[in-house]
């Protein structure tokens, strides 16, 4: 009986306290494949100001790969600089070389090297005895988030980015053009309506199911109470949304959806993508409708598949509030990381990025947030420096 329909018919959680639950887990199967990947040196290249093109990098690995897979329902995480995969192993084939063009196309259009890799479900349960096991939060009708915990993914990101590591790595030369259809970045930069926007990474250390499952819930209820419920905390509001007609935003969607096409190519994509996104800002203005473009039902639905709340062995939450939130949500982090219980990493700014995967106007889609200037990437920056900080004390 072939598991290609695993992750379709899990049920999913209605409500993000449950991350931590075990038993709304099943385990991954064992013929199924843990993918990762991640742009190399992506702080550097966020220091050197391409965070955008390292955000639409890990962007395009996803697209790529959903876009492959077509029935087949994929669990995911973006991560900001790249992002985690379950795949079958009969889209293995398919899913490197995807990914192959997909690093192709970061070397030649913005000069970032994506690494790409894979370890086995079955490697990490049989040799290292640490489980994939899988869960979804519904956040939407079109969307589902992916929930991982087990410590099989967190493995698999040691061993493809450790010593050992190139030999679980996808390597090779790709002469396509990855399939990026769906991947679009024409929204500004969205101000945080409280003064800060976010990206927190968790990772719980405590020792046993129930005491992360209390960790995880704790840590959601505390940035409930400094910060408010979902709507008052959610990174993205209808007065934040502004669609760029051109600059910027425009032109990295061009150069990545149309790199490889040549001048001609890249001037087509973007007179057609700068026709809409002029249709949709002359119906935010104006209140007329051009088709679906402006409507307040779209822009409701396209907030609520915001992915900025989610669990991968560390939770990841992208919040918009207040600098005095913020301090007393530090504060209890740091209660929690003193007695060994956490560690974590913060990046704060005044405004978050979006880029976007929309298959279906008014059905499947998902928007990937992050804070700019670092977002998750500088976040866990912190987060290893603390991580480094306990493994020199255990020695």
């Amino acid at each position: 009986m072939s598991s290609e329909a695993f992750y379709k018919n899990l049920k999913a959680i209605s409500t993000f306290h449950d991350v931590g639950l075990q038993s709304h887990y099943t385990p991954a199967p064992l013929d199924w494949h843990v993918v990762i990947t991640d742009v190399v040196g992506s702080t550097k290249a966020i220091e050197a100001g391409k965070y955008k093109e390292v955000n639409m990098v890990g962007a395009a690995s996803v697209a790529s790969i959903l876009n492959i897979a077509r029935e087949i329902d994929i669990p995911f995480v973006f991560g900001g600089d790249g992002a985690t995969f379950l795949v079958p192993d009969s889209l293995l084939p398919a899913v490197r070389e995807a990914l192959l063009a997909t690093g192709r196309l970061s070397r030649e259009v913005f000069g970032l090297e994506l690494r790409m890799g894979i370890v086995s479900v079955g490697y990490l349960k049989e040799a290292l005895g640490l489980g994939v096991l899988v869960s979804k939060f519904r956040l939407t009708p079109y969307f589902e988030q992916a929930l991982f915990i087990g410590g099989g993914l967190t493995a698999a990101e040691k061993i493809i980015k450790g010593p050992d590591g190139s030999r679980y790595l996808i390597q090779g030369v790709s002469t396509i053009e990855p399939n990026l259809g769906g991947l679009t970045c024409r929204w500004n930069d969205i101000a945080s309506v409280h003064g800060e926007t976010i990206s927190l990474l968790v990772r719980p250390l405590v020792s046993t199911p129930s005491e992360t499952e209390k960790l995880c819930h704790d840590v959601v209820r505390k940035v409930e109470e400094y910060y408010g419920m979902d709507e008052m905390h959610h990174p993205v509001s209808f007065s934040g949304l502004r669609m760029s007609v051109g600059g910027l935003p425009l032109e990295r969607e061009v150069r990545l959806r149309a790199g490889l096409r040549g001048p001609l190519g890249q001037l087509f994509y973007a007179l057609w993508a700068g026709l809409k996104s002029l249709l949709f800002f002359l119906a935010a203005r104006t209140g007329l409708s051009f088709g679906d473009l402006g409507q307040r039902a779209y822009l409701k639905l396209l907030i609520d598949t915001v992915e900025y709340k989610k669990f991968d062995d560390v939770l990841r939450l992208v919040i918009s509030g207040t600098s005095e939130a913020r301090e007393k949500l530090i504060r209890y982090l740091e209660t929690e990381r003193q007695r060994g219980a956490l560690a974590y990493g913060i990046h704060v700014s005044d405004r978050a990025l979006m880029t976007c995967l929309v298959f279906e106007r008014y059905g499947k889609q998902v928007h990937f947030i992050d804070a700019a200037d670092g977002g998750y990437t500088l976040a866990a920056k912190q987060l290893k420096a603390q991580l480094k900080e306990i493994e020199a004390v255990q020695e």
